[in-house]
């Protein structure tokens, strides 16, 4: 699905749960708050959740965007995945992990990609074909190999931990944008909570 597609359910999502929140929130407010500023009161208790729970995606995505074109990364929603390697190298997944290949410089170089293992100056991985792989990520040199036995022969490897595609993937991603994610979303909580306070003040006080 493309991003915008999953924006819409996102939103109609969000839509759908907002509305059990007012009608809650409706109904605790109508029997627990007093009569000064009654309808006011109603009236921010039906439109706060929607306010707070768009204003928080909306900013969230915004920030989601944002990692995503300073730090190469997809930014979760849509039907293309990718997350960077190297300067040259990245991982890219189009709708399933059993589709994901790795690009140098925009070719893709192997395809079918199962598993991998990303160290400082090599990648190791294995395709669905049940053939390895290796790349020198200093000199750019890459090799197919027929077995796990014979990549560890040939480039002198003691022991491989390969990772499912999938799990990498995860995990790559949340190493590169961990720092960032959890800035954007307590930026996004603290900007929420002052629209939400702001608009309360200006609904009750004029």
């Amino acid at each position: 699905m493309g991003i915008g597609f999953v924006t819409l359910i996102n939103f109609v999502a969000i839509f759908n749960f907002s509305c059990i929140l007012s009608v809650i929130s409706g109904v605790l407010t109508y029997f627990i708050s007093n009569k000064n500023k009654k309808k006011r009161k109603m009236f921010l208790s039906i439109i706060t959740p929607f306010q707070a729970l768009y204003s928080f995606y909306i900013i969230m995505l915004i920030g989601s965007m944002f990692i995503s074109e300073t730090k190469n990364v997809d930014i979760g929603i849509g039907d293309y995945w990718h997350v960077p390697l190297s300067k040259s190298y990245q991982l890219s997944i189009i709708d399933i992990s059993e589709l994901a290949y790795i690009e140098y410089n925009g070719n893709s170089i192997f395809s079918e990609v199962s598993h991998l293992q990303l160290t400082d100056n090599n990648i190791y991985g294995r395709n669905n074909k049940n053939e390895y792989f290796y790349i020198n990520l200093t000199d750019n040199i890459s090799q197919t190999y027929l077995s796990e036995s014979e990549l560890k022969k040939k480039e002198n490897i003691a022991k491989l931990e390969l990772q499912e595609t999938q799990k990498f993937y995860n995990d790559r991603k949340w190493e590169i944008t961990k720092t960032p994610i959890i800035l954007t979303l307590i930026v996004s909580v603290i900007l929420t909570i002052l629209g939400v306070l702001i608009f309360c003040r200006l609904v009750l006080y004029d």
